[in-house]
Formats: structure tokens, sequence, C-alpha cells
């Protein structure tokens, strides 16, 4: 009897660790989602600011993902995607 309770601990274990490391890839979030839509796919973040581009008002939402060592920025405008850019954390673009 405890054999099963440890193994159905565990396999329930297994499931949750294996759905919660799910891979994010910058086409997960595409020109046109909201912000809802955003968090649904990669969660929320820590790091939004306000900026202006080409005279318009945007919000920049990045993400920094530790187990593929990636950044991600999100530019919104008027609550939907704009633009999505990632790099490498090694190799940072021109424009950071």
């Amino acid at each position: 009897m405890e054999k099963k309770v440890i193994f159905s601990f565990l396999s329930v274990w297994m499931v949750l660790l294996l759905t919660s490391c799910h891979v994010r890839h910058p086409s997960d979030i595409r020109p046109g989602m909201t912000k809802e839509d955003v968090i649904r796919a990669w969660g929320g973040t820590y790091y939004p600011t306000q900026q202006t581009r080409d005279g318009r008002q945007v919000e920049v939402w990045e993400y920094q993902f530790s187990n593929t060592g990636a950044v991600c920025r999100v530019v919104f405008y008027q609550d939907r995607v704009t633009t999505t850019q990632c790099w490498s954390r090694v190799f940072r673009p021109w424009w950071y």
C-alpha cells in the first residue's frame, strides 16, 4: 500500500514538473496579441517599462529565461503586441 502511495505521489510530481518546463519560443508571441494572451503564453514579467518609439508611447515587457539564457522583449502599443525580439545573454544586440 505504501509503495502505491509513493508511486502515485512521484507520478503526479513528475507530470507537474514536466508541464511546468514548457520551453518558450519567440514564435509563441505574435503581433496583435493582447497582454492577457502574452501572460497566458509566457506568464507575467517583472520588467515592464514605458518608452517612446517613433513618437508613440509603448510599453516594453522583458523576459529573462534562465533555462535557455535567452532574453526577450515584447513591445505593446495600445495593449497589442507590435514586435518581439529575443537574443542570447551571451550575445547582446547593438540596440541594447
